[in-house]
């Protein structure tokens, strides 16, 4: 007890802080944001998630990203220590339609597809990501962030007649491991994602002098190095679907579908 009574009296003394502000600088890859596809315009929210030397998961925030590609956030952290970080960007809708779970930023799952989707809700599926791993506080400090995005984007264009299309990626990544830098499946055999259009879009997509217009365009989970993946497409007046085997998917890189699927204008 008097140990105790003595400890209280001198804990009035002003006590030096173990605590420092550390800066991040993220940004995204895109430069000035605009509304055309794959600018990460719908791209709102940053979560940080904060993590010990072990990997074991410590504390989580999350950021308002506004109309800019840069952000400057500060974290609150115990110097002396090894961290580990993962930064998540993407669009984050406020309701239990969530394309992303992100319970454990550690493993990112992407969810069921909406029975039925317009191609901006399948831009709201664009995200990024960034970890620093191993980085050993010993005060205030500041570090860059560079987001990349972990996803594919798959684009089917014709250089015939606008249609609603059905686009279907069979067995398919579902999973995203930040840390690893690696994708994976949750089920023997992947997922079938059906992306079911419910509007045509004006959008052109431009490649190599053609212009075609867009039947479907969607995101997936893809590893670093190139992957292939088998699709189908189906037209709302055509009965037998186009089959595409092996269709290759990388992340951040685009896969193009092209060709003359609904006839002449």
């Amino acid at each position: 007890m008097l140990a105790l009574m003595t400890f209280g009296l001198q804990s009035c003394e002003p006590q030096e802080t173990d605590e420092v502000e550390v800066c991040f600088t993220t940004t995204l890859p895109t430069g000035n944001r605009t509304k055309s596809f794959g600018d990460a315009e719908q791209v709102n929210t940053l979560v940080v998630g904060v993590y010990n030397e072990q990997k074991q998961h410590l504390f989580t925030e999350n950021f308002v990203i506004d109309n800019h590609s840069s952000l400057n956030i500060e974290l609150t952290l115990v110097k002396d220590q090894i961290y580990n970080f993962i930064f998540w960007a993407y669009h984050k809708n406020n309701t239990n339609n969530e394309i992303y779970d992100i319970s454990s930023l550690t493993a990112i799952k992407m969810n069921a597809i909406p029975e039925s989707v317009t191609f901006s809700m399948v831009e709201t599926m664009d995200a990024f990501f960034a970890t620093r791993q191993d980085v050993e506080i010993n005060g205030a400090s500041s570090y860059s962030v560079q987001l990349t995005r972990p996803l594919a984007q798959i684009n089917v264009g014709t250089t015939g007649d606008v249609q609603q299309a059905s686009f279907t990626a069979k067995s398919a990544f579902d999973i995203f491991y930040p840390f690893e830098n690696t994708v994976g499946k949750t089920a023997e055999g992947g997922t079938d994602f059906i992306w079911n259009f419910s509007e045509t879009t004006a959008e052109i997509l431009s490649v190599e002098d053609t212009e075609y217009t867009y039947l479907a365009m969607v995101y997936l989970f893809a590893p670093s190095e190139p992957a292939q993946i088998n699709a189908e497409l189906k037209l709302t007046n055509t009965e037998t679907p186009f089959v595409f085997d092996k269709v290759t998917i990388q992340a951040n890189r685009r896969s193009n579908i092209l060709g003359n699927f609904t006839g002449s204008n």
